[in-house]
């Protein structure tokens, strides 16, 4: 008869104990759709009370964007009015495709701003006639010219290896007052190199860093023997095992015959 009662006790216990874990989770559930409801009525409240878009800051510095384009294409993409509409996913796609643009991040903040932080390609060089680089060697594409930056020409994929290339040797020409148009990497891996005034250095495969300084050096005598001669440079040849070669085309004005006069 003990026992009996006992089972019971502890039979009545263990379905109190469960009784109250469903009133637990019952109130629980209940509170927690309460506030996802409230949640919902605020969002739904604020979408139809159109809380409104009121400054858009744009943040970075700008050299080939213009801001009233990117206001432009945010606006054409809808909800101009609207703070809770603005998708900052959307907008970011949307920016990521303008042809300057190279990282974007847009954030809204509460309650009325939109903060979008742009930073823009850097060109270095031209690539290939058709793209420009930037320093690390990203390619990019715009409809636009710019006369302070050389041409480099290379196969496909060695756009990193050229840019590093001139990057190299640039700063050798610029202390020489010599100013570099074009550099081009050869599938052969040979180098060329064209300046300002159309003089093509025909630098080879290797030793080419060594062969650029003999030019530098050597280039005051190759102008004196110019002008002696009456003729300007076309090419300085460096695939020889000792020496160069240099050719020579017309000038462009008649400096004996000017003196003559």
């Amino acid at each position: 008869m003990y026992k009996y009662t006992v089972n019971k006790l502890n039979k009545i216990k263990y379905y109190y104990l469960i009784y109250n874990k469903i009133i637990g989770i019952t109130c629980f559930l209940f509170v927690l759709s309460f506030i996802v409801l409230n949640c919902v009525i605020v969002v739904l409240w604020l979408n139809n009370h159109c809380l409104p878009l009121s400054k858009v800051v744009i943040i970075g510095k700008l050299h080939y964007t213009n801001k009233e384009n990117i206001l432009n294409n945010i606006m054409a993409l809808g909800a101009k009015n609207n703070f809770m509409k603005q998708n900052v996913n959307i907008i970011h796609n949307k920016l990521k495709q303008l042809p300057w643009i190279k990282e974007v991040s847009v954030r809204k903040q509460w309650p009325d701003q939109l903060n979008i932080n742009l930073v823009e390609y850097e060109p270095v060089a031209y690539w290939n006639n058709l793209f420009m680089l930037d320093h690390d060697g990203n390619i990019f594409r715009v409809i636009f010219h710019i006369n302070s930056i050389p041409m480099l020409f290379g196969p496909k994929n060695s756009e990193k290896h050229v840019l590093n290339y001139y990057l190299s040797i640039n700063p050798l020409l610029t202390a020489a007052k010599l100013k570099l148009k074009k550099v081009s990497f050869s599938k052969s891996n040979s180098w060329q190199l064209t300046l300002q005034d159309d003089i093509n250095l025909i630098l080879g495969r290797t030793n080419s860093h060594q062969r650029l300084k003999c030019f530098i050096k050597m280039y005051p005598i190759i102008i004196q023997q110019a002008l002696t001669i009456n003729k300007r440079i076309s090419y300085v040849d460096f695939r020889y095992q000792s020496g160069f070669a240099v050719g020579w085309l017309p000038a462009l004005i008649d400096y004996k015959s000017i003196h003559n006069h």
